[in-house]
């Protein structure tokens, strides 16, 4: 299971509290303040890996805690403060912070709900049944076997009641909220956007440390010389995020299911897609890296297949279409055979109107048309009636399973690269 987004909960460690405490030693009656400061908390800390290709490891441990600061003892003695806890994460995340669910309430919130209603739903309560017997009411029943305390379901929820029913409603809707899948996340507002890492090696503090107090050595005057007085711990920063990734590459590979994206990836690099002859065999994106010769390398993204409706949550939808939004340029491959009963002018239309329905910035970009396939029949006919309907558009024919073409492509990206370096046009894509 590939995990490009996931919401998390960061804590940073609170700050160690002041001592108060005085010397006592032999022969010195009045020692004075001696007390130590608090060591400080850790912080929370994001840093963009090399090593890291998806989020699963916070989609299975979405809680972070960092450790807190020891407190201070007597002596001067320094309380340790506590480490950073440093999380990795694939280049190219985004970190939103977004407001705590609402399933998530505070301890404070439901006594006070509690005490509200309590003498609203004694009298119901006093009726009602738990829920434990009925469940074994049923699974007595289920196993053939009596029950002596109730001998229906019937009669269960007769003796229940209107207020008892009410309350088994409410709990049952509770449970149901509560069982809702962590995948389903809302779309983050982009101006929550508080972080994006695009460099490896870049970091950014997710929550900051709690400060140690002061003992109190501190606060000892000419007036005061036996102060009594020391402060606490700050606490530390805490907050819910939403962590996006979005892979980095120069060229993006859109186009139907089993047009050859993978196949032609596979050629261009090093990288070993999944290739089969069903529908949506590409199910997250894939990055290859291109050698273009004279000591220029680039990157290419395979998404996954794209069809008619996919703006609708036809096929695997277009969420995935994200992952391309860093692409400056990007490449339409088309089953120039028309090998799955599709006309590839059509197909072109249909995916150039799904990737605006996407975000309209993605297709007003740079673009060219891979005419995949062209040692199958009907691929040289296609072609030319291709070529008539956009005279005015770049078609590069190849076959990416022969590996014909290939050189082709990548004379073409060196051209592209270099044309965009040379105008300054490649730039950061703006994600607001």
């Amino acid at each position: 299971m590939f995990i490009d987004r996931v919401r998390i909960h960061a804590k940073a460690g609170k700050g160690g509290n002041g001592c108060a405490s005085f010397r006592r030693e032999k022969f010195i009656p009045k020692g004075g303040p001696d007390g130590g400061d608090g060591g400080d908390g850790g912080s929370v800390i994001l840093q963009a890996s090399v090593h890291e290709t998806q989020l699963a490891s916070l989609f299975y441990k979405p809680i972070l805690r960092a450790d807190n600061g020891a407190p201070g003892s007597s002596r001067q003695k320094h309380g340790k403060s506590a480490l950073d806890l440093i999380l990795p994460v694939p280049v190219g995340t985004l970190i939103y912070r977004i407001p705590p669910p609402q399933a998530s309430r505070s301890l404070e919130e439901e006594v006070s709900d509690s005490s509200h209603k309590k003498e609203d739903t004694r009298e119901a309560c006093s009726s009602v049944v738990p829920v434990e017997s009925v469940k074994l009411s049923v699974i007595k029943r289920e196993k053939g076997g009596s029950d002596c305390e109730h001998n229906s379901l019937q009669e269960i929820l007769d003796g229940v009641g209107a207020g008892g029913m009410k309350i088994l409603e409410t709990s049952a809707e509770a449970g149901s909220k509560s069982m809702e899948p962590r995948s389903k996340l809302n779309q983050p507002n982009p101006e929550d956007l508080v972080a994006d890492l695009a460099a490896p090696g870049e970091e950014y503090v997710l929550c900051l440390k709690g400060h140690g107090g002061r003992g109190n050595i501190h606060f000892k005057s000419s007036r005061n010389r036996a102060p009594r007085r020391f402060t606490e711990g700050t606490e530390g920063e805490e907050g819910w995020f939403l962590l996006e990734l979005r892979t980095i590459a120069f060229a993006g590979l859109v186009g139907y299911p089993n047009a050859g994206k993978s196949t032609l990836l596979r050629a261009l690099s090093a990288a070993h897609p999944k290739v089969a002859s069903y529908a949506f065999t590409t199910r997250y994106p894939q990055v290859g890296v291109v050698d273009l010769g004279d000591y220029i390398q680039t990157t290419i993204a395979d998404i996954p297949g794209l069809i008619e409706g996919a703006s609708h949550n036809r096929g695997l939808g277009h969420a995935f279409l994200r992952h391309i939004m860093r692409c400056p340029f990007l490449l339409f491959v088309l089953d120039m055979a028309g090998s799955e009963g599709r006309e590839p002018w059509s197909d072109l239309h249909i995916l150039r109107r799904e990737v605006e329905l996407y975000d309209a910035r993605l297709a007003a970009r740079p673009w060219c048309v891979i005419a995949n396939k062209m040692d199958a029949p009907l691929a040289s006919e296609n072609l030319l009636e291709f070529q008539k309907k956009e005279p005015s558009l770049k078609v590069i024919p190849i076959c990416a399973e022969l590996g014909e073409g290939v050189e082709e492509i990548k004379k073409f990206l060196k051209e592209q690269l270099t044309l965009m370096q040379n105008t300054h046009a490649i730039t950061e894509v703006s994600l607001s």
